[in-house]
């Protein structure tokens, strides 16, 4: 079903959270920049190519960006507001993030024996994200043959 908790998701430490969360008394240093310029919060919801999360870890800035193949049929990666996960939205959440009153506007049937594949890739690095470089890699994962 069109739903918005659908597709692949990742948890991030603690300490990576824009803010600290109300279970934890960590410090949390977190960063967050999606494909289109938009930053911080303001990604929640929003289409992108790719999705950056860095923050603190055990005193280190790292990061990791997740890219959304153009051949996918998904339409957006986001976050999950400013809390420890962000994921690719692989339902085509077109109901809920547009608000469209047809509660099966996003869904996608498969008849028996047809199937579909999905293209993602993680990119790790260290420091805080910067969109050139995250860009680049987005770009040459793309421009890769059968990848």
């Amino acid at each position: 079903m069109d739903d918005m908790d659908t597709g692949m998701g990742l948890r991030v430490l603690d300490t990576m959270c824009l803010s600290p969360n109300s279970t934890t008394k960590v410090k949390a240093v977190g960063y967050m920049l999606n494909s289109q310029g938009v930053t911080v919060s303001n990604c929640w919801g929003k289409k992108a190519r790719w999705m950056d999360y860095s923050g603190l870890v055990e005193e280190e800035m790292l990061g990791i960006a997740m890219f959304n193949h153009p051949d996918n049929r998904a339409r957006r990666l986001d976050n999950t507001q400013d809390l420890m996960v962000f994921a690719v939205q692989i339902s085509l959440v077109k109901r809920y993030f547009e608000k469209l009153p047809y509660k099966y506007s996003g869904n996608y049937s498969l008849r028996k024996g047809q199937s579909i594949t999905f293209k993602y890739r993680l990119y790790w690095y260290a420091g805080k994200g910067e969109a050139k470089k995250i860009e680049a890699q987005y770009r040459q994962w793309v421009a890769a043959k059968g990848k």
